[in-house]
Parts: structure tokens; C-alpha cells; sequence
């Protein structure tokens, strides 16, 4: 039988800065007993956990583990997993449709350097304008979960089972990325003459894009 982990919060849309409408993510992970699907709201938080054996999850449950799965992205710092998992729960539902839209945790750490640097241009070429201080500086983007963890200083999770652990990495990881964004986008809006270089949105922009697709597929 599937195990609730967590309670499943009322879904809640989110608009983004271009006004479209998102809802969030999805975590996907598996060992060879269990599969793992954790929902992440649009700013990061986990609002609803499963852990389903692997016989029922790609068997009778597959429809409804991908009804959890319906208008979010799936998120991780190596996508092709989590997809490979979508494609096989699609099998065994019979389902067909569009890919799944994805976010690629490194991608989303690449767009808010690309902030800081556009700010550091900005105030580079202002006469006696200080640097923006950041709370964190950004590292270049870990090439697996394991390097995100170390540079964000996360333990890894404790959970009764190794694929719950999993999943709760992952989405602790998102949370991390989540609030760098959020001190950059503070930070920049301090000033004045830095403010047309982002709105105040949620997201990164195509960050916020994957997931608007998501909800729009």
C-alpha cells in the first residue's frame, strides 16, 4: 500500500510576473522497493509526500501517481530520471501527452548569476556606486545532488526509508536555489537604478516559464 508522508495541502495557484498562472513541482525518485513522489510549491515548499511500492506504483496507482504529477514540472538537478519514471508511470497507465516540462536546478542557479552579473556591470559603469553584497555567493552549479548538498551546507535528510531520504534531498535542494533567488531579487531592488533589471517575481524567468507551461499543458 502507498504510505501519505506528508498531508496534501490545498492546491494553491500562483501568479507569475507575466501574469500566467503556476502551480509547482514535482519530485520523483525510486530504489528497487519504492517509488517516491513529493509535490513542491511554486516558491519551494513541499506540500504533499507519498513513498508507493514500486509493484503498485507501475501497476494499479500509476494513473493516480500521475494525476499528483498533472500541471507541475518535474525538478531535480538531473532531470532524465524523473522523466524516464513519468514515461514508465505513462506506460502503465496508458496514458499519452506532451513531455513533461522540467527544471534543471543548475539552469535555474545559471539565470541568477546572469542577475548578479547584469548587476555588476550595472553598477560597475556608475561613478562611485558600491557592489551589491549577497547574503551567499553563488557557486558554479553542482553537477549532481550530492555536490548541491555540500555547497549549500545540507545534511542529508533522515527519513524510515533511503527513497523518502531521497526525495527530501532533492527538495530541500529546491528550497536552497529558491532562496537565493529571493535575497538576489531583495538585494537588487534596494536600489533605484538597478530595479529594471528584474521584476519581483517568485522566479527566475524561464524558471517561472516551465512551470506556467506546466500548468497550461
Amino acid at each position: 500500500m502507498s504510505e501519505e508522508i506528508a498531508p496534501l495541502a490545498r492546491t494553491i495557484t500562483t501568479r507569475a510576473a507575466d501574469g500566467r498562472t503556476m502551480i509547482g513541482h514535482v519530485v520523483l525518485c525510486r530504489d528497487d522497493e519504492s517509488l517516491a513522489l513529493w509535490q513542491v510549491s511554486a516558491d519551494g515548499l513541499a506540500t504533499g509526500a507519498w513513498v508507493v511500492p514500486v509493484d503498485e506504483a507501475f501497476g494499479d496507482s500509476a494513473g493516480w501517481l500521475l494525476s499528483c504529477c498533472a500541471q507541475r514540472a518535474v525538478v531535480d538537478v538531473d532531470v532524465e530520471p524523473a522523466l524516464g519514471l513519468m514515461g514508465e508511470l505513462r506506460k502503465a497507465a496508458g496514458v499519452a501527452g506532451p513531455p513533461p516540462r522540467a527544471v534543471r536546478l543548475g539552469d535555474a542557479l545559471g539565470e541568477i548569476a546572469d542577475l548578479r552579473a547584469a548587476c555588476a556591470e550595472a553598477v560597475a559603469e556608475r561613478k562611485g556606486a558600491n557592489a551589491v553584497e549577497w547574503p551567499f555567493d553563488l557557486p558554479d552549479a553542482p553537477a549532481d545532488l550530492a555536490g548541491f548538498l555540500a555547497v549549500a551546507g545540507l545534511p542529508l535528510p533522515r527519513a524510515d526509508r533511503p527513497v523518502a531520504a531521497d526525495a527530501l534531498a532533492r527538495c530541500a535542494v529546491v528550497g536552497w536555489v529558491v532562496q537565493r533567488w529571493k535575497e538576489t531579487v531583495t538585494a537588487v531592488r534596494r536600489r533605484s537604478y538597478l530595479q529594471d533589471l528584474v521584476s519581483p517575481a517568485l522566479l527566475p524567468p524561464r524558471w517561472e516559464a516551465a512551470l506556467c507551461d506546466a500548468f497550461a499543458d
